[in-house]
């Protein structure tokens, strides 16, 4: 039954992007450039730690970045909200969703914006002549005209056993990456050799370049003060890892790598609000096995962080994601920043904010 619904959830993703290239349904402009980042799977790929070092690379070059995301599980992803004007957070992580509010409080500067229709949340955002938008998990919301489309391919878990939805991750078909301007392999330290999956890869594109980034530990961020604490604080110390997030294995291994001693794992549904009962059982569990800390993640944080709990001993792990071969990167990125100045911008009316 699930091999039935996936052959007839292939047909009608390959239809809808035809559309789309053919120009049958439109895609409409918004009022600067768009950088996409997405994914073919459905779960984690590290794209939120890569949306925050793209939004800190072009601030550096002078631009103003706003971040355009969906807001999962938000209330206002039917609507639309304004979660932070660059000034200030004015939403709550339920109406916003976990992953744009941990954006908005990360990167205190700049503007993100929730809601499904990203034309009219991209209304929300304040005009700036250096305004550069980031579509948050992007790759499929082919409403959006997109200037820079990069499609990010985890190295550990690469293109979920080829099998569409729901039999198995994949979101659409692998020939999809046809359509993107740069394929980024995230966790690609992961991995000791990339050749097979490189590839694969450009069998699908033969012109975009791809690149390697990695997810690099940076500190440890007190949930009960909120100050950022050193890595080796935690070194070979017992913890438990709690994670409701679409791979928590790689997140596991991430806290592996730094030498913590991982004797207990709480693992929720992504994206899962805990209730004040399932967190009073961690933190007895905690003391039970004398644990020296939890350690989770900084998207688990944002939803932790709404209950009224003692939270010592607990500990959100911040991660940067960065290129391996940063002078590639840099390449890249100027050249296609070198274009900005010919791109089109939009001016939108109400009713293409419907």
């Amino acid at each position: 039954m699930l091999t039935l619904l996936s052959s007839i959830y292939s047909v009608v993703v390959r239809c809808r992007a035809t559309l789309y290239r053919l120009g049958v349904l439109p895609s409409q402009r918004l009022p600067a450039p768009v950088i996409s980042v997405g994914n073919l799977t459905a779960g984690g790929t590290g794209k939120t730690p890569l949306v925050g070092f793209l939004c800190l690379r072009l601030e550096q070059a002078g631009y103003q970045p706003a971040i355009l995301s969906r807001g999962y599980k938000g209330s206002a992803e039917k609507t639309a909200c304004l979660v932070s004007d660059g000034v200030k957070v004015g939403c709550t992580p339920r109406e916003s969703g976990d992953e744009a509010f941990e954006l908005a409080s990360r990167l205190s500067s700049v503007p993100v914006a929730v809601g499904a229709n990203r034309l009219r949340s991209g209304a929300l955002v304040p005009a700036s002549d250096r305004r550069v938008f980031l579509l948050d998990d992007g790759y499929q919301h082919l409403r959006i005209h997109r200037d820079l489309n990069l499609l990010t391919i985890d190295a550990t878990a690469p293109l979920g056993a080829g099998r569409l939805l729901p039999a198995g991750l994949l979101r659409e078909p692998p020939a999809a990456a046809e359509r993107a301007n740069w394929i980024i392999i995230t966790r690609a330290h992961q991995v000791d050799d990339l050749t097979g999956l490189r590839s694969e890869l450009r069998s699908f594109n033969q012109k975009a370049p791809i690149l390697e980034f990695r997810n690099r530990p940076t500190d440890l961020v007190d949930l009960a003060s909120g100050r950022l604490e050193p890595l080796d604080l935690l070194r070979n110390a017992p913890v438990g890892v709690l994670a409701a997030i679409g791979n928590p294995r790689q997140f596991i291994a991430d806290v592996s790598s730094m030498e913590m001693r991982v004797e207990r794992e709480f693992l929720f549904p992504d994206h899962h609000w805990f209730s004040r009962e399932e967190i009073e059982k961690v933190i007895a569990s905690k003391r039970q096995n004398e644990l020296h800390a939890i350690v989770t993640t900084e998207k688990d944080a944002v939803r932790l962080r709404e209950l009224d709990l003692d939270f010592g001993g607990f500990y959100s792990l911040r991660i940067l994601a960065e290129p391996i071969d940063f002078g590639r990167f840099e390449s890249e990125f100027q050249r296609w920043l070198d274009t900005l100045d010919d791109k089109p911008r939009a001016n939108l009316t109400a009713r293409e904010l419907l």
